[in-house]
């Protein structure tokens, strides 16, 4: 869908235009990258933030499956790909959230990179700033998934926003949004 959205009829199950196709592309293509750099990290502290954005993204896009399962076939290998592999990287990134919360997980060794904590102290203007931005996405977010299709004139390609379209935009949005603490 990122690389070739002109095929997107072949790999989803409705016809996207090609911008909306690209970003629904990337924002699941994103999560990849970012799961092998947080275990090569390997620090629970640095993790947590894109695992919360993460498992919030795979839980809304469940659900935004599960709103909309008329449009999935039981027997496809979309259905299969969408929604087993969905749960498989919500168990994926919930367990080292939950190991990590409850201190299960194994020290990591001193000499590893970032073994010391960075405090991050951003100036006060910043940290609101970045807290009203996290909120506003929360509130676009949620506004694409309780809207679903009536949700076209916020989105700048409203021609091929359908209403699962619109409630797939929210999981980014939200996770982002949730990201921010």
């Amino acid at each position: 869908m990122l690389l070739q959205p002109d095929r997107v009829v072949e790999l989803w199950p409705w016809p996207l235009p090609p911008l909306t196709a690209r970003f629904l592309g990337a924002s699941t293509f994103v999560s990849i990258p970012l799961a092998f750099l947080l275990i090569g990290i390997n620090r629970y502290r640095m993790a947590v933030i894109p695992f919360v954005m993460i498992l919030t993204y795979r839980s809304l896009q469940l659900l935004a499956g599960v709103i909309h399962i008329d449009r999935f076939t039981a027997n496809s290998t979309l259905t299969l790909n969408y929604f087993g592999g969905g749960l498989l990287m919500l168990v994926v990134f919930a367990y080292p959230l939950i190991a990590g919360s409850r201190g299960r997980l194994p020290k990591a060794s001193a000499e590893a990179p970032f073994a010391t904590p960075m405090p991050w102290r951003p100036h006060p203007f910043l940290r609101n700033g970045l807290a009203f931005l996290a909120g506003a996405l929360i509130v676009l977010g949620l506004a694409f998934l309780i809207l679903g299709g009536s949700a076209k004139a916020l989105w700048f390609d409203a021609k091929g926003m359908t209403p699962l379209t619109a409630r797939l935009f929210a999981s980014p949005l939200i996770g982002l949004g949730l990201g921010r603490r």
